[in-house]
Formats: C-alpha cells, sequence, structure tokens
C-alpha cells in the first residue's frame, strides 16, 4: 500500500497501564513505533483517546502531504495465571489486582449506583477520564451484566466506546 516509515504516522489508543508498555522490544505498540518510526499517544484511562478532536487535529496537521496514518486502538485485560479474566499478577506484587482496573472500577462503580437517567457531563475535573469512563460505560450495563462473564463483557463494550469515541474525533480536514 505504499506506507513507509517517512509516509506515515502512526498513533496508539491503549490504556497507559504499565502491563501495556513493559517491554520495549516486543510490545506491540513498540513494534509499530519501531515500524513507522515515531508515536503519537492519543490515550489515557482504559485506552479512551482523551487527546479529543484537539489532539486529533494536532496529530492529523503532522501527517506528511499525501501521507498516511495508522492507528491502533484497543481495550486490555488481564488473565491471572489460574485464568481469572479481569486480573493479572503485576511483577513485584503478592497478589492479583484488576486490569483494566479503569473499566473494571468503572463497571462497579455504576453496578452500584445505577441512575435511570443518562448523565452527558464529568463532575470532577481532577478525575475526568475515570468520571467519563463511568459515563460512556452506563448505556452497556445491562448487556454486560447479562453476558456470560462480566470482564469480557466489559472488554468488548470498552471496545465499542473506543470505536465510537475516535469515529467521533476523527476528521480528514487536514
Amino acid at each position: 500500500m505504499g506506507f513507509t516509515g517517512e509516509n506515515t504516522l502512526f498513533a496508539e489508543s491503549t490504556c497507559p497501564d504499565e502491563i501495556n508498555h513493559d517491554d520495549p522490544d516486543c510490545g506491540i505498540g513498540m513494534l509499530l513505533a519501531k515500524r513507522w518510526g515515531e508515536v503519537f499517544p492519543m490515550s489515557g484511562l482504559g485506552g479512551l483517546p482523551f487527546c479529543g478532536k484537539t489532539g486529533w487535529g494536532a496529530f492529523s496537521s503532522h501527517v506528511p502531504t499525501d501521507g498516511n496514518i495508522v492507528i491502533m486502538f484497543a481495550p486490555h485485560v488481564g488473565i491471572s495465571k489460574d485464568g481469572s479474566i479481569g486480573f493479572i499478577q503485576r511483577d513485584g506484587h503478592n497478589c492479583v489486582s484488576s486490569a483494566c482496573g479503569a473499566a473494571i472500577g468503572a463497571y462497579n462503580f455504576n453496578k452500584e449506583n445505577p441512575v435511570t437517567e443518562e448523565k452527558k457531563e464529568v463532575d470532577d475535573y481532577l478525575d475526568c477520564q475515570m468520571n467519563t469512563i463511568k459515563m460512556l460505560l452506563k448505556p452497556h450495563m445491562s448487556k454486560i451484566i447479562d453476558s456470560p462473564e462480566e470482564h469480557v463483557g466489559i472488554v468488548f463494550a470498552m471496545y465499542e466506546i473506543i470505536d465510537k469515541f475516535l469515529n467521533d474525533i476523527i476528521n480528514d480536514n487536514w
């Protein structure tokens, strides 16, 4: 397709969790950055492209004339050594912890605090990413609760949320 390191910019929208970036030699994001020459990190918690429309504008303005864009986006989920989905034992820890902690935390918050009306704003700018994930996950709650494995349902919901978020901020006016 003619994509090269000289005519292509790479953007990544994955959760900043260290388990996604723990090996600079073989992590998928690093391999793609090596292939395309550099990376524009678009994301925050849960892999959502929190750079928003302004970040997309900055990124896309750096694309070479007649150039290309490669975007990798994905939610993530831990799988513990015993096969428990949604958990991972991190280096240096004696017990498992959740992964993706933000997505699972938002899901648990929404499950414990059901609201009948959908809220469209974020209350606390000091935790705006988490509050946004809670808000965007709300419409997916019944589907997740009804799934055979809630943590798998969360990952699929987060994928849909990230995909829609990207499509809402991406424009081709560059």
